[in-house]
């Protein structure tokens, strides 16, 4: 079948009437979805935007939580010709309110009145609905839909924002097709057996989770949302899943379980095999020794927010410590510098929230830096993270942070480089470490080194989290946020 709209999707999942949703309470399933109660879902939503006299090409902004209400918004908004813009509740309200004023939005979908509660009176202008008032009004709407909105292939189904490594805001607009093609290419790549159970973990808003929820439904995969009230290791050995997306600072915490726990995971990988699809950022070289020990599989993939998924591993095609194979080399380049350009042809960024000069006659300068070995995508490291010392050498700073990982008493790492102190590191350590045992093992890191190369100021902190703001809301690391928040507190090596 050639995909050419959104309504294709939804009418190629009410045909194979596969797919089933469930999401939890605190104790027990209180909602699943099949197919066709899905699709009757999604038409009550969309009888509510016709009352609304919503237009093609008019922005919907949602704040939901992972939920089957967010997949049938999300559907709802995409078929019905409209722009879906897609928020956590958690984002800070003066982003908020700057995306509704720039996008022009009217009507903004919450997932419950505790999230309308909290936002009411913060947000500038727009009115809340919750979902179920959406279906109340729907339900007492008299006049009928008569026609959707026209698609084409080329058509904008949604503004996806990314999750927030640098100060300024970035969103890309992604077709029907875009998103489409991508999503069913990657489903046939991965050829996932009918009626597995897919669990979903991370951020629905952010485009690594969301394009393997459209996989997942593509694939005639059973979906379930997890339960915020349990740990993630709860949730995982509570569903037993066959595959789900994690990133690397959440499988960290997975291996740092209690022993009971740990070994229960473990024994589910053993028995079970799931995919563990990893991505976000590069799985540190002690994190990988760790989890190989366990006899933990994990398969890496490459992805953004500006070029969707563009390469993975699966059980078929596998290569340990890689981003995995190219799903789409047609739309990759790898210039001389070793630098990934990837095409953009069917999607571009939002004129209020760009960064124009990442893309050249429709490639996209990702800034990682790659190889590739039999088809495989090795990453480097990036562009952003090389710099040039006084003596003129270029360094990673990826490279060092890797070698300082290795270390037990360092959780996380931050290598940068200020033309007046030199090198300097901000360093996070595990809760019953000191900052001299530190100081000890930079000076025994220094001391294999010539002098243009060695760390000349540090400081540490403590660990970092989404909460503290060091990470995003996926657990990528916000390099400018973290340089601001600890450039003062650096201190020089003795």
């Amino acid at each position: 079948m050639n995909l050419k709209t959104f309504r294709s999707f939804l009418d190629l999942l009410f045909e194979s009437n596969a797919v089933n949703f469930t999401q939890f309470g605190k104790k027990k399933a209180y909602k699943t979805l099949n197919s066709a109660n899905y699709a009757a879902e999604i038409g009550k939503v969309q009888q509510w935007m016709y009352s609304k006299k919503v237009q093609a090409g008019e922005h919907i902004c949602t704040l939901f939580e992972n939920s089957i209400e967010w997949n049938v918004c999300d559907e709802a908004i995409m078929a019905f010709g409209a722009i879906h813009v897609s928020l956590s509740p958690a984002t800070h309200c003066e982003k908020i309110n700057a995306i509704l004023d720039q996008c022009q939005i009217k009507h903004v979908i919450v997932g419950n009145s505790l999230i309308r509660e909290l936002l009411s009176t913060k947000l500038d202008a727009v009115t809340l609905v919750t979902y179920q008032e959406l279906l109340q009004e729907s339900e007492e709407t008299i006049e009928e839909q008569k026609n959707k909105l026209p698609i084409k292939g080329n058509s904008l189904a949604s503004l996806f924002f990314t999750s927030g490594t640098t100060s300024s805001t970035k969103a890309v607009y992604h077709s029907h097709e875009a998103i489409l093609g991508n999503a069913l290419e990657t489903a046939q790549f991965y050829d996932f057996p009918k009626n597995s159970t897919a669990l979903s973990i991370l951020p629905i808003h952010y485009a690594f989770e969301r394009m393997y929820n459209y996989v997942y439904q593509f694939s005639g995969l059973n979906i379930v949302y997890a339960n915020s009230s349990k740990s993630l290791i709860e949730n995982i050995l509570t569903v037993q899943p066959a595959v789900f997306c994690i990133v690397p600072n959440l499988l960290e915490q997975l291996i740092s379980e209690s022993n009971t726990q740990l070994a229960e995971f473990v024994n589910y990988v053993k028995v079970k095999k799931p995919l563990i699809v990893c991505s976000g950022a590069a799985i540190p070289e002690k994190l990988y020794d760790q989890i190989e020990e366990l006899g933990i599989a994990i398969y890496e993939m490459y992805g953004s927010t500006e070029t969707l998924i563009i390469a993975a591993n699966s059980k078929k095609e596998h290569q340990k410590r890689t981003s995995g194979k190219l799903v789409f080399p047609n739309r990759v380049n790898i210039t001389d510098s070793n630098q990934l350009m990837v095409n953009l042809a069917k999607s571009y960024y939002h004129p209020s929230f760009s960064a124009k000069e990442n893309i050249k006659n429709s490639w996209f300068n990702t800034k990682d830096l790659v190889s590739l070995d039999d088809g495989f995508l090795i990453i480097k490291g990036r562009d952003d993270e090389t710099f040039k010392s006084k003596a003129g050498l270029f360094q990673n700073a990826l490279e060092i942070e890797s070698h300082f990982k290795q270390s037990s008493i360092i959780q996380n790492a931050l290598i940068f480089y200020d033309k007046g102190l030199g090198i300097c590191g901000v360093f996070g350590l595990g809760k019953e470490e000191s900052p001299s045992s530190l100081a000890k093992l930079i000076q025994s890191y220094n001391n294999k080194q010539e002098e243009s190369k060695k760390i000349s100021h540090f400081t540490t902190t403590d660990t970092w989290s989404p909460e503290s703001g060091e990470l995003t809301m996926s657990y990528k690391v916000k390099r400018n946020f973290i340089l601001q928040k600890y450039k003062n507190q650096l201190i020089e090596v003795n």
